[in-house]
């Protein structure tokens, strides 16, 4: 389908001037319908480089929806990884809004030429806009790995409110000596070898995407990686100032995000309620587990805020 605005999906006129008065560009989400399970399953199996087509930034589902979600996705990833737990919300009734970051589903040359701020900002637009087409309904936020501290940095530097917030596989604060290497070498041109996708659902392999997106993140410049652990430090340092409720979602298994950072979240927010899961990896919500955490993640948002 073609690129459509939230002006031209909702006619809300008004609305629209609002928000081209307070930001310097509108986000044009491409409207999609939901697919079936089996559909979205053998996207996951068999996406040839022809889905490449479906990057960017999308919505699926009912735009009169009361209960709209909007995910974020992590470092180096897309809005691609999103797609199967949005179908699944959004084939229950929740519209679900997926952003592409700036410098994402290119390469690490693309990625160098952005920063965390980038990517806060363009979140935090898409937070505020979402909001704005959807005054009334209840709004949940969602963020995968990187995607959470950069959902939590848009959400306090917004001001926009919430019903709550979901974060899979999120990372926030690591070691002394992690940070001080990074923050040593990020202003040199290096290049360092960046770990590609690990599955436990060995046929995810098959899906040429995998490749596709292994290959051009092979590599990644310490720059880059600076700006992640900025967005982490800033996000960190802002934990105790949230107050929505927070799922946490999280593998014993994850390769990258150990399940202790699950439990340095709730030091600062106590209440946040923790969900561990033993068979996914790293992108876990489309993983083995990914059945389960879609309908625990489905379950959660619908006992607060009545989404079905």
């Amino acid at each position: 389908m073609g690129d459509i605005s939230l002006s031209e999906t909702d006619g809300q006129i008004g609305k629209v001037f609002c928000i081209l008065w307070m930001y310097s560009f509108v986000i044009e989400f491409r409207e999609e319908n939901p697919v079936s399970e089996e559909e979205a399953t053998e996207f996951l199996y068999s996406a040839s480089p022809d889905s490449l087509g479906l990057l960017g930034d999308m919505v699926i589902g009912d735009g009169e929806s009361e209960c709209v979600a909007l995910f974020i996705h992590g470092f180096t990833g897309t809005n691609l990884e999103n797609l199967y737990l949005a179908n699944k919300l959004a084939r229950q009734g929740i519209r679900s809004y997926l952003v592409l970051l700036p410098g994402h589903g290119q390469d690490y040359e693309a990625l160098r030429r952005t920063s965390g701020r980038d990517w806060i900002g363009k979140a935090k637009d898409a937070l505020v806009q979402v909001r704005s087409a959807h005054p009334d309904s209840k709004l949940f936020l969602v963020g995968h790995s990187l995607g959470g501290p950069i959902a939590v940095n848009a959400l306090l530097d917004s001001g926009v409110e919430i019903d709550g917030l979901v974060l899979l596989a999120s990372p926030f604060h690591y070691s002394f000596l992690q940070r001080l290497r990074v923050q040593l070498f990020r202003r040199f041109p290096i290049k360092i070898p960046f770990s590609g996708f690990r599955f436990s659902d060995k046929k995810l392999y098959q899906n040429s995407l995998v490749d596709h997106f292994d290959g051009s993140c092979k590599y990644i410049y310490m720059k880059s990686a600076g700006d992640a652990f900025d967005v982490m430090s800033w996000a960190y340092r802002k934990l105790s100032r949230l107050r929505v409720p927070v799922l946490l979602v999280y593998s014993k298994i994850d390769y990258r995000v150990p399940l202790s950072q699950a439990y340095l979240f709730r030091r600062f927010v106590p209440d946040a309620e923790l969900q561990v899961f033993d068979r996914g990896n790293h992108v876990l919500h489309i993983d083995m587990d990914r059945e389960e955490i879609s309908e625990a993640v489905l379950g959660w948002m619908v006992k607060r805020g009545g989404c079905r």
